[in-house]
């Protein structure tokens, strides 16, 4: 089986693409694991762009397929992630590994061995946390596609989820959930990703090792200080009309690093 790792880059914090993109590519096995690299490009400063690029062509001329998605407007996390993930002309592998660019590997020799024994077995991976629902999320839940009535809600009224700055899950899931879904723009999706997980019965199992998720510079779990955008989460406000998606419409520039070939097109 092989993976799709998704690496979100942002702003002008160089140390950190640094930091991610290097631990994904010394951390020994990537060419056997990995049919692709794909980063999300937003609003990057001339250092990190220029960083992204020596580094991706590096990273193909080994044999491993990078493909960036560039937004050629400053949007929010989730549509980024839905191109990314439902790229047409480029599927993503058995499994898509995510990565907010505060994550990172620690690069043990059998991160990949370990990872692959636990997926064998289970649909997603990631750090467990629970948070509290919010305003009428309920609601919303109760509204999706994904929602089954025999299950209902959680009875602790709050959400289980593996954390949003690191996680692994089958692409099937992925395809199957419709995630993330156009509703989506920022905040809340890793947490209604985790009911959404839930509610379809899919199986899901604690794993960090060997990764370091929203870390500070001691690589403290969840210590990142937030950057960008911040606003409610998904569901917060629902009336019964379906939310906005007016956020989808964008156009993204898709270039494609593949030995010593660039390829580029528009979505």
């Amino acid at each position: 089986m092989k993976f799709s790792i998704c690496v979100l880059l942002y702003g002008d914090h160089i140390g950190l693409a640094e930091r991610c993109l290097s631990s994904i590519s010394d951390t020994p096995g990537l060419a056997d694991n990995v049919a692709d690299v794909r980063l999300g490009l937003h609003n990057l400063s001339i250092h990190s762009r220029n960083y992204t690029e020596c580094w991706s062509r590096e990273v193909a001329a080994r044999g491993t397929r990078v493909i960036h998605y560039s937004p050629r407007i400053n949007v929010y996390k989730y549509p980024t992630m839905r191109r990314m993930v439902h790229d047409r002309e480029n599927p993503v592998a058995d499994y898509v590994m995510w990565f907010d660019d505060d994550s990172y590997l620690t690069k043990e020799p059998d991160f990949w061995d370990r990872v692959n024994s636990v997926m064998d077995g289970v649909d997603m991976i990631g750090q467990p946390w629970t948070l509290p629902m919010q305003g009428d999320q309920k609601k919303w839940i109760t509204s999706q596609p994904w929602f089954n009535p025999e299950l209902g809600l959680p009875v602790s009224n709050k959400f289980s989820f593996c954390q949003g700055g690191w996680w692994t899950i089958r692409s099937a899931c992925l395809k199957e959930l419709n995630w993330p879904v156009p509703e989506l723009r920022h905040c809340g999706g890793d947490s209604m990703l985790g009911e959404a997980v839930r509610q379809k019965g899919y199986s899901v199992n604690k794993f960090d090792y060997g990764v370091r998720i929203n870390a500070d510079q001691s690589g403290k779990h969840s210590s990142a200080k937030r950057r960008g955008h911040t606003e409610h989460v998904v569901g917060f406000r629902f009336s019964g009309e379906p939310l906005p998606r007016g956020h989808q419409h964008f156009e993204t520039d898709v270039f494609t690093f593949d030995g010593d070939k660039v390829n580029q097109r528009l979505i």
